[in-house]
Order: structure tokens, then C-alpha cells, then sequence
């Protein structure tokens, strides 16, 4: 769809809030890079609102250059909450502990964890379940984000 026409739908009456959001959806593709690796971007020719969103919450997290994962759970957001309302979503974390380190060390998410912390939202002290708590909130955050997006655009 261009992005004229998109834009025209999401500014007139009949377009609901659910295809609005499996709209943005769209805009996302998974793509390999040489080494092999999948990541997910967005298409061209994408809503600038889009872009906008996805550069606020990198900046809110504190990941200030594209990062595969943050991109991954916005995508997810999106299909998601075509799906569900935000309050009927059940977030995970990764399970593998090699995963829980990998996203630690991508995302700089040390200040997440140490939010978690502090609001006692992990009710256990390894340094596991902490980072897993951190990845929910992020991820939590993130949905939030994406959440209010949708709903200020309808």
C-alpha cells in the first residue's frame, strides 16, 4: 500500500482501530544480512510517523541506533495488540540464559535492570532473574509505547 493511501485511511471515519494496527504490521519484513542473520526492518516507503515512534523508543531505552531485537518486539507489538488488548498480553522473557546475555549486552539495558530492582518487580536475587525481569519491563515498556501510537493515530 503507498503511503499516500495509508495515510488517507488513517485520517478518515471507517477505519477502524484493529486495521489500523495490522496496517503498521505490514510495514515490517524480515531480511538476512550476509553473515546469515535475520533481522526484521521496516520496507520503504514506511510512515514517518512510524519511523518516529520506533527513533522514540530506541532513544527510551537507551539504544540510540537501530537494534534488531527492539525492532523485533515492536513488530510483535504490532501483531500483538491486533490480536488482544495490552492488558490481556502475557510478555516473556527469553528463556535460555545465553539469550537473557545477548539482549543485556545489545540493548544496554543495565538501567532496566537496575529499575527492576528497585521497584522489587523480581521477587528473586540472581542475577538471572533480574535480567529477565529487566527484559520484561523493556518489553513492557515498549508495547506501552506502541500502544499509545495506535491509539493517538485513531
Amino acid at each position: 500500500m503507498e503511503k499516500e493511501t495509508l495515510e488517507a485511511l488513517i485520517k478518515s471515519d471507517d477505519m477502524g482501530l484493529l486495521a489500523l494496527r495490522k496496517e503498521y504490521a505490514r510495514f515490517f519484513v524480515t531480511k538476512t544480512r550476509a553473515d546469515g542473520k535475520r533481522f526484521i526492518t521496516l520496507m520503504d516507503n514506511e510512515p514517518q510517523d512510524l519511523c518516529d515512534v520506533i527513533y522514540s523508543i530506541h532513544k527510551a531505552i537507551g539504544c540510540g541506533f537501530p537494534n534488531d531485537w527492539i525492532y523485533s518486539v515492536i513488530r510483535d507489538a504490532f501483531e500483538d495488540l491486533f490480536q488482544d488488548d495490552l492488558d490481556d498480553i502475557q510478555l516473556d522473557a527469553d528463556i535460555y540464559n545465553v539469550d537473557l546475555c545477548e539482549w543485556l549486552k545489545e540493548t544496554y539495558a543495565n538501567d532496566a535492570c537496575h529499575e527492576c530492582m528497585i521497584q522489587e518487580m523480581c521477587t528473586k536475587n540472581d542475577i538471572m532473574s533480574i535480567i529477565s525481569c529487566a527484559q520484561i519491563c523493556v518489553k513492557q515498556q515498549i508495547y506501552e509505547a506502541v500502544n499509545d501510537f495506535i491509539n493517538e493515530e485513531e
